[in-house]
């Protein structure tokens, strides 16, 4: 994951994990960091590449299951 100076970051297609299923899952995305406050955030925007499918799998569902967002999302706060 790059951090930009302005907070943006993004995540370059790399391989993710291999499961008892598939070898081969990837992850991309971007995202923000939020440093103010008194408790820092990190929005993370991705996708995960299904090998066996040959398709992202947010890009591909999102209309049906995601509210037409092509992209899973992580909210992680700092306490």
């Amino acid at each position: 994951m790059t951090v930009n100076p302005d907070g943006t970051l993004t995540i370059a297609e790399q391989y993710f994990c291999d499961t008892d299923y598939s070898d081969g899952y990837k992850i991309k995305g971007t995202g923000l960091w939020d440093n103010c406050g008194a408790k820092p955030k990190l929005i993370i925007n991705y996708d995960v590449w299904y090998p066996d499918g040959n398709y992202w799998i947010a890009a591909r569902y999102g209309a049906n299951y995601l509210d037409g967002k092509t992209y899973l999302t992580a909210s992680l706060t700092l306490n």
